[in-house]
């Protein structure tokens, strides 16, 4: 989910729309996709926004989560669920409020990390309150080998990976022959984040 900070805006030319400092959406019609597809693609400069990681096993409908978080620009389904016995659990590794939650699977190698809130060391957190500087560290996708759940307050892992380096995810065997409609998180060179519906 995100939030507004104050900052300066970002300037794009249409289709693009700017909704808030730093966050813009387009049609994804106007971005290329199909005319039946009735999906937007919003923009995100990471400085100018703050994403929260937000898990709740009894698992609300998007009405619900909307009600919880009026402010939201958008709100984006990051990782799916999965029931054992009893319990419902986040498909991956998750990391809400500094709390690491345990997912239920998600062992794939092609699986992304994803860091959105840095937790910020106590000297550094104490020179951000005097400076008001923002964390060292911006919100960004991790190798597995570089994600460590103690370094971020709000994070987490999801599947699958469709690009990676700017090449297609088609890692395992019938791969990318599956299809399956759901929300979708990028990152471009740049740094700033893209939020979109994957077209099948």
């Amino acid at each position: 989910m995100l939030s507004l900070l104050a900052a300066a805006a970002l300037v794009l030319s249409p289709p693009w729309r700017q909704v808030a400092p730093g966050v813009d959406v387009a049609p994804a019609t106007e971005m290329g996709g199909d005319a039946a597809w009735a999906a937007r693609v919003v923009l995100i400069d990471p400085a100018r926004a703050q994403l929260l990681v937000r898990y709740d096993p009894s698992r609300p409908t998007l009405s619900q989560w909307r009600t919880r978080f009026p402010g939201a620009l958008a709100i984006v389904n990051g990782s799916f669920y999965s029931v054992e016995g009893a319990e419902v659990r986040p498909t991956c590794d998750m990391v809400m409020e500094g709390k690491r939650l345990r997912g239920a699977g998600c062992l794939r190698q092609d699986a992304l990390f994803f860091g959105a809130v840095p937790r910020p060391s106590d000297s550094v957190a104490a020179a951000q309150m005097v400076s008001r500087e923002p964390p060292v560290k911006t919100p960004r996708f991790l190798s597995a080998a570089d994600f460590k759940p103690e370094q971020w307050l709000e994070a987490l892992k999801s599947f699958p990976s469709l690009v990676r380096g700017g090449v297609a995810g088609c890692s395992g065997p019938h791969y990318c022959a599956e299809v399956s409609r759901t929300a979708a998180l990028a990152q471009l060179r740049d740094g700033r984040l893209l939020i979109f519906a994957s077209q099948w």
